[in-house]
């Protein structure tokens, strides 16, 4: 396989709805878990999920990269400022520290589309997340991992492996089934 990545732009919504659809994940959340109230999330259900995704891919705000194979969309991968995630900000949970940087990115989620090695897809995705961070003005990407050592570890998170391999470093480990891991970005 040879995967390119390619941010998501106001018109890549075809190409993000094609792989949830091609997707072996939970359909439901359309990546809005960690964007919404948990009330809000729960409320709107996967067609409401959907439509906030939708609207916020058109507006053109960071939302993350798409994987390619061969031009065919295969894989997603969330990353924007962490801000953009108030339920990772509020989080009791990871005990996150300096809430008032801009520059720090976080990567919440990873989706390949069905039939497809997560393996090989998802290495690919994270390094386009960080070209992607580092050119719109990130120094710092984060992201929390489930660990599969601990209850309730979530696969669509990535791994400790995965983003330790990316160079990432494991910098909390508040308690909870997540860890939190560290790169710094250069442009």
């Amino acid at each position: 396989m040879d995967l390119e990545t390619r941010p998501i732009g106001p018109h890549s919504w075809d190409d993000v709805a094609a792989v949830f659809a091609a997707s072996s994940g939970s359909r439901d959340c359309w990546c809005m878990q960690w964007r919404t109230a948990a009330a809000a999330y729960q409320r709107n259900g996967a067609d409401g999920n959907r439509a906030a995704l939708r609207e916020l891919v058109e507006s053109g705000a960071p939302v993350g990269v798409l994987g390619y194979d061969h031009g065919v969309p295969v894989g997603w991968c969330s990353v924007s400022p962490r801000a953009d995630y108030p339920r990772i900000v509020r989080s009791p949970a990871l005990k996150l520290t300096e809430l008032d940087r801009d520059d720090v990115w976080s990567v919440v989620c990873f989706f390949t589309a069905a039939g497809l090695d997560h393996a090989e897809v998802v290495p690919a995705l994270l390094d386009g997340a960080m070209v992607y961070a580092a050119r719109a003005g990130a120094t710092v990407l984060e992201a929390y991992p489930g660990d599969p050592t601990r209850r309730h570890g979530s696969v669509h998170g990535g791994s400790v492996e995965l983003l330790g391999a990316a160079g990432c470093e494991l910098v909390a480990e508040p308690g909870g089934a997540r860890v939190v891991m560290r790169r710094e970005l250069s442009a």
